[in-house]
């Protein structure tokens, strides 16, 4: 007897069903940042204090400081002594924890006011460090197990999302075309290989792959099971059931593959970041190190 008349064609239930989404902080410490930027700036304008003051100077310092203790984070992921003194995943929060207090400190320090070259050089470069760090930051935690966890893998993402590439395509063992066309979204999707000139491509092309081919396989999914269900003289109830709960099936499926896609986009995304934070962070210590020469020069 063909397994197809006995068995109604149902969802999964571990993709279907929706985990509570987790509050990401990430828009509360661009709030934080940018009020401390406006404030910064309105301290300025109201003369509260100078650069040239006392405490204009000890904030510098104070910066300085917590930017220079945030560079033990990658010396610590290098030198087994500091993490024998410290867990790797605690230098990772005290880098991430000054990488926010240490510009904001800059911030008050400078007023938001720009009054030399080295200066300014300095400003930037921090800015373009503190900011690469807060867009790096959204990353992470997109291909690691929660802000301080281990980096996860596509194997593992996909165990997470309940993806079982057999257990879909046998469902559709009724409708070859549906299998033929699951089998080749996957496929094109999720690539053996990856270029970094195709990957813009491959931006544009996977939304547009996506509906037609979800498009298409609903259509022949339908056919089939109309086919079928007259063969074996199904109730219309049953027959739109069927193509109902099947399409949901081929909907899943291919939403759980482009998630697994956006995770791997982000793992190269991570890759390409460091290749541009750390000489932006040499940039910064360079520059930083001749604002302080010259203030004390002169």
């Amino acid at each position: 007897m063909d397994t197809f008349s006995t068995v109604e064609l149902a969802p999964d239930s571990k993709i279907l069903e929706k985990k509570p989404e987790k509050s990401d902080p990430l828009t509360l410490i661009w709030t934080f940042v940018v009020t401390c930027m406006v404030m910064a700036w309105m301290v300025g304008e109201m003369g509260l204090y100078s650069v040239d003051s006392d405490l204009s100077y000890y904030m510098g310092v104070a910066g300085g400081v917590m930017m220079l203790v945030l560079l033990l984070y990658p010396l610590a992921k290098r030198a087994r002594f500091l993490q024998s003194m410290v867990r790797l995943k605690y230098w990772f929060q005290y880098h991430m924890m000054l990488g926010i207090l240490g510009p904001i400190t800059i911030f008050f320090h400078s007023t938001m006011k720009i009054d030399s070259i080295n200066g300014a050089v300095a400003f930037y470069s921090m800015s373009a460090v503190f900011f690469s760090g807060l867009i790096g930051r959204y990353i992470y935690t997109r291909v690691h197990r929660g802000l301080y966890g281990n980096q996860a893998t596509v194997d593992d993402f996909k165990k997470q999302l309940g993806i079982d590439a057999e257990a879909a395509h046998s469902r559709f063992s009724f409708a070859p075309g549906v299998d033929a066309l699951l089998q080749r979204f996957e496929k094109k999707t999720l690539p053996q290989s990856h270029s970094w000139l195709l990957s813009p491509i491959r931006f544009v092309v996977r939304p547009l792959r996506f509906y037609w081919t979800r498009m298409r396989a609903t259509r022949v999914l339908r056919r089939a099971v109309r086919h079928y269900g007259k063969q074996h003289n199904w109730e219309r109830k049953r027959i739109q059931r069927q193509v109902r709960n099947g399409g949901a099936i081929i909907r899943q499926y291919m939403s759980s593959i482009e998630r697994v896609a956006q995770f791997r986009s982000y793992e190269r995304l991570l890759s390409l970041w460091h290749y541009l934070h750390v000489p932006l962070m040499l940039l910064l210590v360079v520059s930083a190190s001749i604002h302080v020469l010259a203030v004390h020069m002169y």
